[in-house]
């Protein structure tokens, strides 16, 4: 008889909830099929330089990643370079934009444009993922502005 139940589907309604609390909402999308919630926000740092940073998680709020998809900093006429020149070890910022919110953001996640749930080495939710994806966009603002590596020793 239990082979026969069914799994009930998640809901989005735990991640919808954080974004809301957050005020993110230039652009949520909710894939059911593959639990995944994606997620648009426009960041302001204390200076007013905006970034563009995109939230992936599952549909509960889960296993967070996040991509800085516009850089203040990034010169390049079509800004495909989110890192500005810096090294990803001092910057925690990948050449795919992927942010490294912590230990376990690795070599397997950092060319990746598009959340995978074959992923487990991510342990973060959704609100620690914006909470630090913001803190790294005034580190990094900090750092371009300064030079200093020593900024990110807080993150």
């Amino acid at each position: 008889m239990l082979g026969l139940l069914k799994k009930k589907a998640a809901s989005p309604d735990v991640a919808l909830a954080v974004l809301a609390r957050y005020g993110v909402d230039v652009e949520v999308q909710i894939d059911r099929d593959n639990n995944i919630v994606y997620a648009l926000e426009d960041y302001f740092d204390p200076d007013g330089r905006g970034y563009r940073i995109e939230y992936q998680c599952t549909l509960d709020g889960g296993k967070a990643i996040s991509f800085c998809r516009f850089n203040p900093w990034d010169s390049s006429a079509d800004h495909s370079k989110p890192r500005c020149g810096t090294k990803a070890t001092v910057s925690h910022i990948h050449d795919s934009g992927l942010i490294c919110v912590g230990a376990g953001i690795t070599s397997n996640l950092k060319n990746s444009a598009r959340y995978d749930l074959d992923h487990p080495e991510v342990k973060f939710d959704l609100e620690y993922a914006i909470n630090t994806s913001r803190f790294w966009a005034v580190d990094f603002s900090a750092f371009m502005e300064t030079g200093d590596p020593e900024v990110f020793n807080l993150f």
